[in-house]
């Protein structure tokens, strides 16, 4: 997360909060048991996906760079 915010991509950087918002809503939500169980299993769960967003989102975006500057090379 810290390499979207550094490259000053906000709208990145809110999509991935908002995943982990909505997941953890989701999993308070629809996960049976009891509360402390439901906030555990949202406080793993929900970040987890999060992390795999964001390293999806600055995979494509180094990919894009690097075309990008190999467009300009040639």
């Amino acid at each position: 997360m810290a390499v979207l915010v550094a490259q000053k991509q906000t709208g990145r950087v809110v999509t991935v909060w908002a995943v982990v918002a909505g997941l953890s809503l989701l999993v308070l939500v629809s996960v049976p048991g009891g509360i402390l169980f439901r906030a555990v299993r949202g406080a793993t769960v929900a970040p987890t996906e999060g992390l795999a967003v964001a390293v999806a989102l600055v995979t494509v975006s180094a990919e894009a760079e690097d075309r990008r500057s190999t467009a300009e090379v040639t």
